[in-house]
Parts: structure tokens; C-alpha cells; sequence
């Protein structure tokens, strides 16, 4: 997933998300804000389907930034990514 964005420049502004994998499966969620990688974590079934993600993006307030989220494959086996309720929100 990929999208230009203007971070307001006041405020606490986060990308929030849920992920999910498939049953088994694992990847990596890789996150970055104009090429510079700002998060990543290997995503897995672990009990509960959806795990909800929270990424500051204050250190871009007041740019416009090109925003890529990245399913990475972890094995190349089972490595289906899920994705909801992306948003930017300001705390």
C-alpha cells in the first residue's frame, strides 16, 4: 500500500492499523515514510486475529511524505497479509 500524505504540522500524528496473517502463515510488515523504515515487526497468528499497530509520525509533521506499507514475505509459504482501519490520527 502505498500513498503521498501531508502530516499537520501540530500535534502527536500517528498511522494507526490492524493486521492480520492467515491461518500459520507469517510475514513482515515493513512501514516507511519517505524511504526511511519508521517500523517493522514479523506478523503471525497468535491467538487473536487482528493486532492493532500505532506508528508516531510526529518527526514528519509539516512535510508531505510518500507513505509505503509493505507485506514482506517471511518464508514464501502461507505468507497472506490482512489489513483494516487504516488511519492518521492525532493524539
Amino acid at each position: 500500500l502505498m500513498r503521498q500524505i501531508k502530516i499537520p504540522e501540530d500535534g502527536n500524528q500517528r498511522l494507526q492499523f490492524k493486521i492480520a496473517s492467515g491461518k500459520g502463515g507469517k510475514w513482515i510488515l515493513q512501514v516507511f515514510a519517505n524511504l526511511k523504515l519508521v517500523h517493522k515487526e514479523v506478523v503471525e497468528t497468535n491467538g487473536t486475529s487482528w493486532q492493532q499497530i500505532d506508528i508516531n509520525l510526529s518527526d514528519f509533521a509539516g512535510k508531505k511524505i510518500e507513505l509505503k506499507l509493505e507485506n514482506y514475505a517471511y518464508n514464501l509459504e502461507n505468507d497472506f497479509g490482512y489489513w483494516q482501519d487504516l488511519k492518521l490520527v492525532m493524539k
